[in-house]
């Protein structure tokens, strides 16, 4: 018996030009790694053609693509600096008392917190809590967490944006 396989057509025609596309996961921080990510391709002089994100990768990813200067990779070191320069530090790092098997022996450890701090009292350039007390002449529903539909007010991260992107850039 012969049988013959049909071949589907080619995806891509063979004389396609190679195409750079950067994908740019969310995860917070990750997006302070991806913009380090991103200013060493611009030094490699690595033309990106396509970007693209979730979460923060996608608010990195505006930022590239919609950037209103020539330089997209200042734009979104600049926006990192801010984020980073308008964090509260209120709660001060604590020590643990750890102990360390592989040396059998007892010290201290510091633990950051800045994660802390941007849950309590927010990232101002990024969101404040919903808990803010200024909030409260605004907030008719401030005092029934109940009928809350978020916890964190990002309409400061918008503001903050609009210093960085051109969204006609954007499509």
């Amino acid at each position: 018996m012969n049988l013959t396989i049909r071949r589907s057509r080619p995806k891509h025609a063979m004389n396609r030009e190679v195409e750079n596309v950067l994908v740019l996961q969310g995860g917070g921080s990750l997006g302070a790694f991806s913009c380090g990510v991103y200013k060493a391709l611009a030094e490699e002089k690595i033309k990106i053609d396509t970007v693209a994100g979730t979460s923060i990768g996608g608010i990195n990813a505006a930022i590239i693509a919609g950037s209103k200067s020539d330089h997209p990779e200042k734009s979104l070191e600049e926006f990192w600096h801010e984020l980073s320069e308008s964090t509260y530090e209120i709660i001060p790092n604590t020590f643990s008392f750890i102990y360390n098997s592989a040396k059998r022996t007892y010290g201290y450890e510091q633990i950051p917190s800045a994660s802390s701090n941007a849950a309590f009292f927010g990232i101002p350039k990024m969101f404040v809590p919903r808990w803010n007390p200024s909030n409260i002449i605004n907030d008719k529903d401030y005092f029934n967490p109940g009928n809350w539909t978020y916890i964190y007010d990002h309409s400061p991260l918008k503001k903050t944006l609009e210093k960085y992107i051109d969204y006609d850039k954007l499509s």
